[in-house]
């Protein structure tokens, strides 16, 4: 059903040679199971294939070893640096260094040896300029890696825009557009993890569960040193129910208060900051436009993928819409927008997604929308046309979360668009 994902990735592995000829230290970061693996080995791959000798390759997976004492990853320095024998270029890839206890001094060590170039790969860490400089001074490419887009989804599908020559070119429009659909509702299903696009296994719904305990335990749990799991569990499941709603640590304290549970707000709050930083969720917060001031009382909360959902609740249903923001959301992230919810003056706009050169104003809507819903969603856009002034551009869009047709929406300068269109847009990533 899928064919290899080696192709998609080629502008983030072209980053990381280059950062690598630069002696940079390059770090790649996502959720767990995202796709950083694959991207380190074809980043070895490369290097072979230009003539490094294995010998100078350097891999270590730390998920697979133990290092959980500083003896044992002062031997694990000692092991590599009994690797590095001659003055020539050494290449060390070290895979999910979170994992060992004391990884920072490891990290410290190589770096500042002139003749070894690192790549590493972590899972749901936020590397600050505090750490940056720490470990790497100026040298440093962090390269954030996503589950695979809708666009590169489709790219995996194998024979995907393929239709008979022998047939009518209207029967074969309607094929591709037949087949697009299809692939767009699969992917709303099983998402962009890479180990959930083949049917071998086992189970999406496993799969996709494993995925999610496995952030839960090693990347919240065990990071953090949560000892209040069941406080934890409780955060999470309130968000996954009520995804895309308005959020905050104050009101789940007081839900917490009517179900006779904890309402410590501190503890709130942090669990929220760790699922946040594990890449389990992405935090939407609220901007009042007319004061371009972000407010963040209350946050709107999405999963890191949209599978996920599936993979805890064995069900979709009922939140195709939701599902769509939140697959909007993360592409508008990964894309290198920042991404907030907009308020103006009594007018609400779904998502205001800013950038170094432009900011994209959105309306989400669907079939089920009436034209109330629409007249009022159309007229917050006019509203923010008029009083905005910037010296950026800024793009006005619906994005449909349907397949219908969507000619009566298109007016003045707001641009009608369906997500599958919106996702597959180039012209949408900024520069």
């Amino acid at each position: 059903m899928i064919l290899s994902g080696a192709s998609i990735r080629t502008q983030t592995i072209v980053n990381i040679e280059t950062a690598m000829e630069n002696a940079e230290v390059t770090v790649l970061n996502g959720i767990r199971r995202g796709g950083k693996s694959f991207i380190l080995r074809a980043v070895m791959d490369r290097l072979r294939a230009k003539g490094v000798q294995n010998s100078n390759i350097i891999y270590l997976d730390f998920e697979k070893f133990a290092f959980s004492s500083p003896r044992a990853v002062r031997e694990l320095r000692q092991s590599i640096q009994q690797l590095i024998t001659g003055d020539e270029r050494y290449y060390l890839f070290l895979d999910e260094i979170q994992c060992a206890t004391g990884w920072e001094k490891v990290l410290s060590a190589f770096a500042a040896q002139n003749n070894v170039v690192m790549c590493i790969a972590v899972s749901g860490m936020a590397f600050d300029k505090k750490s940056k400089k720490k470990f790497g001074g100026n040298n440093w490419n962090e390269q954030k890696v996503c589950p695979f887009s809708y666009s590169e989804y489709k790219h995996l599908y194998k024979n995907i825009n393929e239709a008979s020559c022998s047939v009518g070119l209207l029967r074969k429009a309607l094929s591709i557009k037949q087949d697009s659909n299809a692939i767009f509702e699969s992917y709303l299903e099983r998402g962009g993890f890479p180990s959930t696009l083949d049917d071998e296994g086992g189970s999406l719904e496993s799969k996709l569960n494993d995925i999610y305990t496995s952030i839960i335990y090693h990347d919240v749990l065990m990071r953090y040193q949560i000892n209040n799991a069941e406080l934890l569990e409780r955060v999470v499941k309130y968000i996954f129910e009520n995804l895309g709603d308005e959020c905050s640590a104050p009101k789940l304290a007081a839900l917490f208060k009517r179900e006779h549970f904890t309402k410590n707000l501190s503890a709130i709050s942090s669990i929220l900051n760790f699922i946040e930083a594990a890449h389990l969720v992405v935090r939407v917060r609220v901007v009042n436009l007319a004061k371009q001031k972000v407010q963040s009382a209350h946050s709107k909360y999405y999963i890191g993928c949209h599978s996920l959902f599936y993979g805890v609740s064995g069900s979709t249903n009922g939140m195709r819409r939701v599902l769509c923001e939140n697959i909007l959301v993360n592409e508008l992230c990964c894309r290198g927008y920042t991404v907030y919810t907009g308020r103006f003056f009594s007018f609400t706009i779904d998502f205001i997604a800013q950038s170094s050169t432009e900011t994209l104003c959105i309306q989400t809507l669907t079939a089920e929308d009436d034209e109330k819903v629409i007249k009022r969603k159309k007229d917050a856009l006019k509203a923010v046309h008029e009083a905005f002034e910037t010296s950026l551009p800024v793009l006005f869009y619906f994005v449909f979360m349907d397949t219908a047709e969507m000619e009566k929406y298109n007016e003045g300068v707001i641009e009608n668009i369906s997500l599958p269109e919106f996702l597959l847009n180039a012209e949408n990533e900024p520069a």
